[in-house]
């Protein structure tokens, strides 16, 4: 979205203001992630506890993961779990980064303070080069509301990769921000997705979908440097590869959970299971209970016995939380590809609803503060909550339908990453955060589309004003 003709691109913000108002959005941020640790991380500062149980959240399943395998490294000095287990379901770089901050200082403080700078570092290279393609007021507004919104806060206080993987999505931007990009500047794209797959398994469809986007743009132009790009990935990804066929055998590209996660989102999701909007609209998500009564009624249709019914003493629910809490840990049928294509074509009815839910679940407004419901402060908090679903369907939904209208634009890449995110959310898994590493890019295009339509109603009206003062003056 071009600045109006006439205007310097980025007259009203150079980037030394620009620089000041990242960095104070920075030490916001920065101050925000210690202050809310302990609410995130509850049992972070007991140092009687191993890493995994320290750094745990009841905000986010997957930190535990994550610490265990941070614990695994730094035990056994290689890429494995606890037991000595290697690491194969999951990508190694977030644990890795963990087990060198927890090593070197005994703490994971540096990790999340390294992942807040990373993080405004791509921002301001990226909005600085924005500057000749986007309003300067857009651009100011983009990194303050970034540094606002709760996700970036929650997030910037938790061991997780949302941060980082969206700051890595940053550094491709601000590469191929440009109306040419030149072979180098994809052959860098290539860099950056191959290290950024080592943080989530989504930069390689992303990585694919960006030449794609290219390509139907101009293929002769474009086939050369796309294919480099390609290249340099599978360079960066193939010591990966070759340690994975070291070790089991098999060609294992990326981790062995797809056939897993494929299989467990197979079945169907009802409203029981995902609820839209809570109570009060704060908590809208998961009820858990529900989906491990589903995963157990899935397990006694094809094993023998199931797992969660071999004790009959005590509390059924804790057994089914501690059978299926943990999805790398949950059982599996003998072919959890031929199980959830089965699951597929023998539900359509019961599918349609779940495709409907999962696409709810990935663009739905982030639940902020729900333990706050059945305090006095509920009131507060619904209208709070309202507010933000404004925000939320008015700015991020807005941007993503704007992202699709422009496929031509200075980010013609953006509509593919979402529409790839949005299958894997279909057939993977689906939930609110995966959309958050777009949160920069969706907020600058509807910030920019507002004001472009601002801009023009009050040109329209300086110039009737002044028509009449002319008439008059006659």
């Amino acid at each position: 979205m071009k600045q109006p003709e006439g205007a310097e691109p980025g007259s009203l913000l150079t980037q030394r203001r620009l620089a000041i108002l990242v960095t104070g959005c920075l030490v916001f941020v920065l101050l925000s992630s210690f202050a809310f640790q302990s609410f995130v991380m509850p049992q972070l500062d007991d140092e009687g506890l191993a890493l995994a149980n320290r750094i745990r959240s009841p905000k986010f399943g997957d930190s535990y993961g994550y610490g265990r395998y941070s614990e695994g490294i730094l035990l056994h000095r290689r890429l494995s779990d606890t037991v000595g287990e290697p690491i194969l379901k999951h990508v190694p770089g977030l644990p890795l980064l963990v087990a060198v901050a927890y090593g070197a200082t005994g703490s994971v403080q540096p990790f999340l303070a390294f992942q807040i700078l990373f993080f405004f570092a791509a921002l301001y290279c990226f909005l600085a080069r924005a500057r000749a393609e986007f309003p300067a007021i857009a651009i100011a507004a983009t990194p303050i509301l970034i540094a606002l919104h709760p996700q970036t806060i929650k997030h910037s206080a938790a061991v997780m990769s949302d941060l980082m993987f969206g700051a890595m999505l940053l550094w491709v931007c601000w590469l191929l921000l440009k109306s040419a990009p030149r072979q180098r500047d994809f052959v860098w794209a290539g860099v950056v997705f191959g290290l950024a797959v080592y943080v989530r398994e989504a930069a390689l469809p992303f990585m694919l979908v960006t030449g794609i986007a290219y390509l139907l743009k101009d293929f002769r132009k474009y086939l050369r440097p796309a294919l480099l790009m390609a290249c340099t990935f599978l360079v960066l990804l193939a010591p990966w590869m070759a340690r994975n066929y070291r070790l089991t055998h098999e060609l294992i590209p990326l981790t062995t959970k797809s056939s897993d996660l494929f299989y467990y989102s197979s079945i169907p999701l009802t409203t029981e299971t995902y609820s839209p909007l809570g109570p009060g609209l704060q908590e809208g998500g998961y009820a858990y209970d529900e989906i491990y009564e589903v995963y157990d009624r899935e397990t006694r249709r094809w094993g023998d016995e199931p797992v969660a019914a071999v004790s009959q003493a005590g509390d059924r629910a804790q057994q089914l939380f501690e059978q299926f809490h943990s999805w790398a840990d949950r059982p599996l049928p003998a072919n959890p590809i031929e199980e959830g294509l089965r699951n597929y074509y023998s539900r359509p009815g019961e599918q349609a609803v779940s495709l409907l839910l999962k696409s709810i679940a990935l663009f739905n407004k982030p639940p902020i503060l729900a333990h706050l419901s059945e305090t006095s402060l509920a009131g507060l908090l619904v209208a709070g909550n309202v507010v933000f679903h404004v925000f939320h369907m008015g700015v991020i939904l807005m941007g993503v339908m704007l992202s699709f209208s422009r496929r031509h634009g200075p980010l013609i890449f953006l509509p593919y990453w979402i529409g790839a995110q949005y299958l894997q959310s279909l057939f993977f898994w689906s939930e609110y955060r995966y959309l958050m590493p777009f949160y920069p890019l969706l907020i600058l295009i509807a910030l920019s589309w507002y004001w472009s339509r601002w801009e023009g109603g009050l040109s329209a009206n300086t110039r009737a004003a002044w028509g009449s003062s002319s008439r008059c003056s006659s």
